[in-house]
C-alpha cells in the first residue's frame, strides 16, 4: 500500500479498531502511518502492541527496530532486527537495518562485518554507501577511498549507483582534506533534474573548505530557487553572505515574495535579527509572520522576545501568553514561556510548565535546564539533585597521545595547526562564541591527524566518566546511560582578547565537553577566574540571574565533561594570546 493510500485509509482503520480493538493488521497499518509522519514514539507503541497479538510477524519486528533507531535507542533495536532475520534470513532490508542498529549502538566492528556480509551476497548500494561512510567517520577514510575506487570499476553498479559512489568518494577524500580532488567527484545534476539536498550541502561544504565561498553561496541560492522553504539552507546562506560582506538575510525576503503564505520565513528571519541585536527589525519580521498566521506559536513567542528587548514588558507578556494559548503542547513554546516567566521572577508559575515541557520532550536538554532553574529559584533541593555539580562535572588531565613524550609538546603542535584553520574561520550568528572564531565543520575524523591521535584519550575519559555515573534510576541524566556512546558533533573555538562564551546548554547532546589546547598565561591561576569555564549560571535569554555554582580552571591538556543540560559559559579574559579549545557532544549508543 502506497503512502498516500495509507493516509487515506486512516479513518477506515480507526473505524475497524472501534469494532475490533485488537485487530493486528489495522494496528500495524496505523503504525506505518505514524512512521510516515515521523511519530516514532506512537509507532513504537503500535508495533509493540501488534507483536503481543501476533508475535510471528517479522515485518513488524523490523519496523519496530526502525522506530527504536529513530528514537535514538539503537541498542534496543538489535533484538528485533535479529527476530526479523530469524524468519526472513535472506531479507536484505533486515540485514541493512541490523547493520545500522549495530553502528548506532557503538558496535562499529559488528556493523562493518554485517555491511560486508551484505555486499558479499549482492551489489547493494546502501550497504556500500553506509560501509564507506562508517569507515570515513571512524578514521579510515583512506580505506573507504580505496574501496570506492574499486567499486567504480566494478561493472555491477549502474549509473545511479555510480553517482552515489562518486558522492561517497568525494566525502572520503574530504575526510583526508583533499578538497580539490573531492570536488572532482561531486557530480552536477543531470539537465532538468534537481540535486539531492544532502549532496548539494556536501558540495557547498567542500567549496567552503576549498576557499571558494562565492561558489558555495551560489549553490545555496540555487537550492533556494527550487526549495524556497528550506530554512536550514537560508541560515547557511546567511552565514556565507556575512563572510562575503553582503546583506545576510536577503534570501528570506526573496523567498517570502514567492511563498507569501510561509510564516516560517519571517519567523526565522526574526530570530536571526534578535541574535544580531536588531530587536525593532525583529519585531517587524514577527508581525509580518502574524499577519500570515495569527496563531503561529513561533511568531508569537518571537514577538514576545522582541518586545521584551524593547522594554515593552506588558506587550511581551501578552505575546507569550498568546503563544501558549495557541500551542499549549508545543515544547518549544512552553520552554520560551518558562524562560520569560523566570526572567520576570515568576518561578512558581513557570515550574509546572517546565515540568510539562520536559515530559513532552524527555531528551530536551534546554527543558531540563529550565526545570532545574525553576527549582533553584524556588529553593527546591531537586536542583542540586539534577545538576550535582561536584559529581557530574569531572576533570581529566589527559596523557600525551602515542608518539609524543609529553602533553606540552603535543598541545603546542596542535595549537599551531588549529591557528592555521582558524585564520579563515568566523564568528557565527547561531553559535555562543563572542570575540573569536569557530570552525564550521566537524573536527573529529575529518582529516585532522593530530586531533584523531588525541581522540582515543578523549574516548577513554568518556568511558571512565560514564562508568562513574551513579544515582537513582529515574535521574534524567543517569537513566540514559547505556553500553556505549557516539559523537553527535565536534568543533574547535578560539577566543581572543575579551572573548567569552555566553551561558548556554547543548540541546543535541547527553554529555558535553571542553578540551583545552592553548590557554593564555594570564588565565592560569588568576583570582578573578578570567577565561575559566563556569557552571550553573543561567543564560540571560533562558533563565533567571544566579551566580555560578562551580568554576574550573583551564589548563592545556585538560578535558572537562558535564551533562549537556548544565548551564555553562566562559568568564571573559584579557590577554594577547588566544584561548583555543575543542568541544564535542555525545549521546548514548
Amino acid at each position: 500500500m502506497a503512502r498516500g493510500d495509507l493516509a487515506l485509509a486512516e479513518p477506515i482503520l480507526c473505524e475497524i479498531l472501534s469494532l475490533h480493538a485488537d485487530h493486528p493488521v489495522a494496528i500495524y497499518l496505523l503504525g506505518r502511518i505514524a512512521m510516515e509522519r515521523g511519530g516514532w514514539a506512537e509507532a513504537e507503541t503500535l508495533f509493540r502492541r501488534v507483536l503481543v497479538l501476533a508475535p510471528d510477524r517479522p515485518e513488524v519486528a523490523l519496523h519496530l527496530a526502525q522506530s527504536l533507531r529513530a528514537l535514538q535507542r539503537a541498542h534496543e533495536a538489535l533484538p528485533y532486527c535479529r527476530q526479523a532475520l530469524e524468519q526472513m534470513p535472506h531479507h536484505p532490508g533486515a540485514w541493512l537495518e541490523l547493520a545500522k542498529a549495530q553502528e548506532e549502538s557503538g558496535a562499529t566492528d559488528d556493523a562493518q562485518a554485517t555491511y560486508r556480509k551484505i555486499l558479499a551476497k549482492q551489489a547493494d548500494i546502501m550497504a556500500l554507501v553506509n560501509l564507506s561512510g562508517l569507515l570515513s567517520r571512524t578514521g579510515r577514510a583512506a580505506e573507504a577511498e580505496q574501496m570506492l575506487r574499486q567499486a567504480l570499476i566494478d561493472p555491477r553498479w549502474d549509473g545511479g549507483a555510480r553517482a552515489q559512489i562518486d558522492d561517497q568518494l568525494a566525502l572520503a577524500l574530504k575526510r583526508q582534506r583533499k578538497y580539490e580532488q573531492a570536488l572532482g567527484f561531486m557530480r552536477p545534476p543531470a539537465p532538468g533534474t534537481i540535486a539531492p539536498r544532502e549532496q548539494l550541502l556536501d558540495h557547498a561544504d567542500l567549496l567552503r573548505h576549498a576557499g571558494r565561498t562565492e561558489e558555495a553561496a551560489a549553490l545555496y541560492e540555487k537550492r533556494l530557487e527550487q526549495h524556497p522553504l528550506d530554512i536550514r539552507v537560508h541560515v547557511l546562506l546567511s552565514e556565507v553572505r556575512r563572510i562575503l560582506d553582503r546583506e545576510p538575510l536577503a534570501s528570506f525576503d526573496a523567498a517570502l515574495a514567492r511563498e507569501p503564505a510561509a510564516a516560517q520565513l519571517p519567523v526565522q528571519k526574526g530570530l536571526l535579527l534578535l541574535k544580531m541585536g536588531q530587536a525593532a527589525d525583529a519585531e517587524r519580521a514577527f508581525q509580518t509572520a502574524l499577519r500570515i498566521a495569527p496563531r503561529h506559536g513561533g511568531a508569537l513567542q518571537g514577538l514576545g522576545k522582541a518586545l521584551e528587548a524593547l522594554d515593552d514588558f506588558d506587550g511581551a507578556q501578552t505575546a507569550h501568553a498568546a503563544a501558549l494559548a495557541a500551542e499549549p503542547d508545543n515544547g518549544a513554546v512552553l520552554e520560551n514561556h518558562v524562560a520569560f516567566l523566570l526572567r520576570r521572577g515568576q518561578a512558581r508559575q513557570a515550574e509546572p510548565l517546565a515540568q510539562k515541557a520536559s515530559h513532552l520532550l524527555p531528551n530536551s536538554q534546554s527543558a531540563l535546564a529550565l526545570l532545574g532553574t525553576c527549582w533553584r529559584a524556588l529553593g527546591d533541593g531537586r536542583d542540586d539533585w539534577l545538576n550535582d555539580y561536584q559529581n557530574h562535572v569531572q576533570i581529566f588531565d589527559l596523557e600525551a597521545p602515542a608518539g609524543f613524550s609529553d602533553m606540552e609538546s603535543f598541545n603546542l603542535e596542535l595549537a599551531s595547526y588549529l591557528d592555521e584553520l582558524h585564520a579563515g574561520a568566523q564568528e557565527y550568528l547561531t553559535q555562543t562564541l563572542r570575540g573569536g572564531t569557530q570552525l564550521h565543520d566537524s573536527i573529529f575524523y575529518n582529516g585532522h591527524a593530530l586531533i584523531d591521535r588525541l581522540l582515543p584519550r578523549i574516548n577513554a575519559a568518556l568511558q571512565t566518566y560514564v562508568a562513574r555515573l551513579n544515582g537513582a534510576a529515574d535521574h534524567p541524566f543517569v537513566m540514559r546511560r547505556s553500553r556505549g556512546f557516539r559523537h553527535t558533533g565536534s568543533w574547535s573555538s578560539r577566543l581572543c582578547n575579551n572573548g567569552f562564551h555566553v551561558n548556554h546548554v547543548h540541546n543535541q547532546g547527553w554529555i558535553s565537553s571542553c578540551y583545552y589546547v592553548a590557554v593564555p598565561r594570564t588565565v592560569k591561576g588568576n583570582k578573578d577566574e578570567q577565561g575559566w569555564i563556569k557552571f550553573g549560571e543561567p543564560s540571560q535569554d533562558y533563565g533567571s540571574a544566579f551566580a555560578p555554582r562551580r568554576t574550573v580552571e583551564p589548563k592545556a591538556g585538560r578535558l572537562v565533561l558535564f551533562p549537556s543540560y548544565m548551564w555553562h559559559g566562559t568568564v571573559p579574559f584579557q590577554a594577547p594570546e588566544p584561548r583555543t579549545t575543542i568541544a564535542f557532544d555525545v549521546i548514548p549508543a
